[in-house]
């Protein structure tokens, strides 16, 4: 029987894993042009009258994913705001692809609205908190691109 030279066999292991592992991430994003795209698409979007930006939201950009969250004051009704981006928003080419209350950690109706939007590779959603929630804000807005693995 013959035997195993086992330091040899690690390093050829380790090399085929290693490109295995680049040859898989080639085809894959790089961070900072989404997140370019995701600052441009930021840019363009209105801003509902009357909405002002507070503290607290974030930027990111990574392997999977590159975001722009941030939040707002408005004394404008959920209804109103939705209204006016589902408006805009679609005559730009943009999707709404989802409507939904959001459950809290007990899975009860938590009051905060959410509505996304898409467009290609990108996603949109506003985020309504009611002012009993005492978060600061009433609004949150992100538009990002997340990797989806298929």
């Amino acid at each position: 029987m013959k035997q195993l030279h086992l330091p040899g066999f690690v390093l050829v292991a380790n090399a085929l894993v290693l490109l295995c592992c680049v040859m898989l991430s080639c085809d894959k994003p790089a961070p900072q042009p989404r997140l370019d795209e995701v600052k441009t698409i930021w840019s363009k979007l209105p801003i509902y009258p009357g909405m002002v930006e507070i503290q607290g939201g974030s930027t990111m950009a990574g392997f999977d994913k590159a975001y722009i969250s941030k939040h707002f004051k408005s004394p404008a009704r959920y209804q109103e705001v939705k209204q006016f981006y589902e408006n805009d928003l679609t005559k730009r080419g943009w999707q709404l692809t989802k409507e939904r209350e959001l459950r809290n950690f007990g899975g009860e109706p938590s009051g905060v609205m959410e509505i996304e939007f898409r467009k290609g590779e990108y996603e949109l959603a506003i985020e309504y908190a009611p002012d009993s929630m005492d978060y600061g804000w009433n609004y949150a807005i992100s538009v990002g691109w997340f990797l989806r693995m298929q």
